[in-house]
């Protein structure tokens, strides 16, 4: 039986104890306010995350993990382990992909007969990649060969689907992907933007007024896209873990879920929504 391990970036957003008790190596993004700079999910916690995010008057910096750093991984797993599954955040967001690839060849530089590395480019983020890492996990913990868990992966990738909706458009605004009149009209007019994410694409699925109605039509939306059929969610949120726990129960009540997994958006995917963000990722299990 091939010996597997499974490695991702903490754009996953990953609760600590569940890579801890499937054995996921997580590689940490960083974050920078001024010259301060934090590991995600390491160095920073996500509460004072967004706090400080709250009073920053820029936007922190984000930045992907050196190919160093993904070598110093490979290299200590391939002393046990004969291949890595190494599963990352759309290469439309991130160079970390590329980092994770230099990383890769830097190995087999060093040491043809180390580990095979097998990358894996979710397309996606957070929640959609969670799930992603947990489908490798679960293969790798069977014995799966290496192949066919890449195979799964790839295949539920276009199944993905991922909403969410923000409370504020400022972060946004702040980033560059909305311009600042648009950004005042939809403060004003309270408008709740629902998004999609995937397929390395991020759009806008329906303007919604408030946020209450922004929540149950997000709820309705996913709810419409897999009534009637087994799914694999994650329910994600930005340091509102009633809102999610409430969605999560709604959504167990009208759907066949198969797992679920409530996941917090940590410090790199954080700064580009700011707190309050609420939203949810699936595929079809069938």
């Amino acid at each position: 039986m091939s010996r597997i391990a499974v490695v991702t970036d903490s754009t996953a957003d990953l609760p600590p104890s569940w890579a801890t008790e499937h054995s996921v190596i997580v590689v940490p993004l960083t974050v920078a306010f001024g010259a301060e700079v934090f590991r995600d999910g390491l160095d920073i916690d996500n509460a004072t995350f967004y706090r400080r995010l709250g009073a920053a008057a820029t936007l922190p910096r984000t930045s992907q993990p050196a190919a160093g750093e993904f070598l110093d991984v490979y290299r200590r797993l391939s002393a046990d382990h004969d291949h890595i599954i190494s599963v990352h955040i759309g290469s439309e967001y991130s160079g970390t992909l590329s980092s994770a690839r230099a990383g890769a060849e830097l190995l087999h530089q060093e040491d043809p007969s180390a580990a095979a590395v097998h990358l894996v480019d979710s397309h996606t983020t957070s929640g959609g990649l969670a799930l992603m890492v947990s489908a490798a996990s679960r293969g790798a913990a069977v014995g799966e060969m290496p192949e066919d868990i890449v195979a799964r992966l790839q295949a539920i990738e276009p199944k993905m689907r991922s909403y969410f909706t923000l409370t504020t458009l400022e972060y946004f605004r702040r980033g560059g992907r909305i311009g600042a009149a648009e950004a005042f009209a939809g403060s004003v007019l309270q408008i709740r933007p629902i998004m999609t994410i995937g397929r390395g694409q991020v759009g806008v699925a329906e303007k919604v007024r408030t946020t209450s109605r922004a929540r149950s039509r997000l709820l309705e939306i996913f709810v419409r896209e897999f009534e009637g059929r087994p799914v694999r969610l994650a329910v994600v949120h930005a340091a509102d873990p009633e809102a999610a726990a409430d969605l999560l129960e709604k959504l167990k009540a009208r759907l066949d879920c198969r797992e679920t997994m409530v996941v917090e958006f940590g410090a790199v995917i954080g700064t580009h929504g700011g707190a309050g963000a609420l939203g949810v990722g699936g595929y079809p299990d069938d």
